[in-house]
């Protein structure tokens, strides 16, 4: 057997085993996996990529930066965008998802390591394109486990600092959310034709509306999400902590985009 055929029949191996064990387990708790766990795991996994890079002339180096990787990297990506895309409820935390976006993040990684430049100097459009898309990818991955989304309801003049989750399971805010007053108008037909909450949030003042939601220390964003019909409002309360992060990562692509429409293709 060739080399290139030993190499796909482990893949095949390795992808069977890994969609058994999906059908077997509802997937991983990434809630354990949390800050600073999550941070620590992120430097070990640097720490692995920066040994594959000094060790890029073995089998498993040359490999992780081969075309096949790339060819790899760029299926497995649009599997689970067409799969997670075609599910009523995404498993995100499956063993096979995760597997495919540290594979990912490993082989863009090492490709970044190798040409961030060359003897011209910097690749500027390639180091945003690429850096962009692993700092976009790597946020959505390591800051996944500190996403939190929680909710409230309150009537005029109610506050709370509690919150509850999609399990119903309680959690304390640490900081006190009042609802000061809610107008909710519809048309003839009854439909909501306009809703707004005036809150108070740890002594900040703040209308939410339909798409303007509140902003709240780093990533932490509050909504309205209901038609406030029955007199009170439900207030969604979305924490991501990477959020930054990945907008940096956005930005980097907007860039690197603009520059290759802007300068044109080089051989």
């Amino acid at each position: 057997m060739s080399k290139s055929k030993h190499r796909w029949l482990i893949i095949s191996i390795v992808a069977m085993v890994l969609v058994t064990i999906d059908a077997m387990i509802d997937g991983v708790d990434i809630a354990l996996f949390a800050f600073p766990l999550n941070v620590l795991l992120a430097l070990l996994w640097i720490i692995v990529v920066a040994r594959l890079w000094h060790k890029r002339n073995t089998t498993i180096g040359e490999f992780m930066l081969s075309a096949d990787a790339t060819k790899i990297s760029l299926g497995l990506m649009a599997v689970v965008g067409i799969v997670l895309g075609t599910q009523a409820e995404p498993k995100t935390t499956s063993i096979s998802v995760i597997t495919a976006i540290i594979f990912t993040l490993t082989h863009l990684s090492l490709i970044i390591l190798r040409g961030w430049r060359n003897a011209k100097g910097i690749r500027w459009r390639f180091t945003f394109l690429h850096c962009g898309l692993w700092l976009l990818l790597g946020a959505g991955f390591w800051g996944a486990p500190d996403r939190s989304v929680v909710r409230m309801a309150l009537g005029e003049g109610e506050r709370s600092t509690i919150a509850y989750t999609t399990d119903g399971a309680a959690q304390e805010l640490g900081y006190e959310v009042e609802l000061c007053n809610l107008l909710s108008e519809q048309d003839g037909a009854g439909r909501l034709t306009k809703i707004e909450a005036d809150v108070v949030v740890d002594g900040k003042r703040a209308t939410l509306s339909v798409n303007h939601p509140m902003s709240k220390g780093v990533g932490t964003k509050i909504y309205i999400v209901n038609d406030g019909k029955d007199g009170y409002a439900v207030i969604e309360i979305i924490n991501e902590p990477w959020l930054y992060i990945s907008f940096i990562g956005i930005m980097m692509l907007l860039v690197g985009a603009i520059m290759m429409f802007a300068i044109g293709p080089k051989k």
